[in-house]
């Protein structure tokens, strides 16, 4: 995790585009893992354990489907290619995990329920962002 002041994060996260269409400001080169990682950072003492958890799994998510682009990457393409590998991951995919521990990453599930046609994340799923995305698109 990269380490800034409580003001240099600030400016960090401030420098997101309100309309989410990318950094404004000299970010640009952050990668998306060290925005989340501010992110999870700022807000994890106010979480408990559970959402602590849940919002750091999806936040892996979104850096994995994403490819962990840096802030200037982050396009309207990129994010619909996002939703559509969203739309791809199996449900209940720590189950999956568990049953096929070869599975490590979010692509090789994607890739395992292609093979044995298990069922996707439901409609509404997919349309749960992770939180940094939002923080990333807000410029919270």
């Amino acid at each position: 995790m990269i380490e800034l002041h409580d003001a240099e994060q600030s400016r960090a996260l401030a420098a997101i585009s309100p309309t989410g269409l990318g950094p404004v400001s000299r970010y640009g080169s952050m990668r998306l893992s060290e925005l989340v990682d501010l992110y999870l950072d700022r807000h994890s003492a106010q979480w408990k354990l559970n959402t602590k958890q849940t919002n750091a799994d999806r936040c892996k998510l979104l850096i994995e489907l994403s490819a962990d682009p840096t802030l200037a990457e982050i396009d309207r393409p990129l994010l619909w290619k996002v939703v559509d590998l969203l739309k791809k991951v199996p449900h209940d995919r720590h189950k999956v995990r568990a049953r096929f521990p070869d599975a490590v990453d979010f692509r090789g599930l994607i890739e395992l329920a292609n093979e044995r046609g298990l069922p996707r994340l439901t409609a509404q799923d997919s349309k749960k962002p992770p939180a940094a995305f939002l923080a990333c698109s807000s410029g919270q």
